[in-house]
């Protein structure tokens, strides 16, 4: 759930850790990068489109498990005081965290060509 990994990594910055995304940052990325190399790429783009229903807190105990990129470096110490934090602000924010949210949800296929 994109909002619960926004907050979860605002909450560490909190605690004095800035949380390093790992990956690509921005849709240019790839681009530059494969025209630095010789090549193109071309996009199919919202044809892959759905709705996906997903419990908060199946979310949240990913992320308390560190399955995601962005928890995954974070010290015990601070992600334990963040995770803490967290789960109190989802409960505020949703009271019963076996509720489902809707998460627009899309796949993009990307076609590297010579350039």
């Amino acid at each position: 759930v994109p909002h619960i990994k926004d907050r979860y990594r605002a909450l560490c910055a909190e605690y004095g850790y800035s949380v390093k995304h790992i990956g690509m940052q921005t849709d240019k990325d790839l681009p530059e990068y494969l025209s630095a190399a010789g090549r193109k790429i071309e996009w199919i783009r919202g044809r892959f489109q759905w709705t996906q229903s997903v419990r908060v807190d199946n979310a949240f105990s990913d992320i308390g498990r560190k399955f995601y990129s962005t928890s995954m470096h974070v010290p015990d110490d601070v992600h334990r005081q963040v995770i803490g934090r967290l789960e109190v602000e989802l409960k505020q924010q949703y009271g019963d965290l076996a509720v489902a949210v809707e998460i627009p949800t899309e796949i993009q296929v990307g076609v590297i060509l010579p350039a």
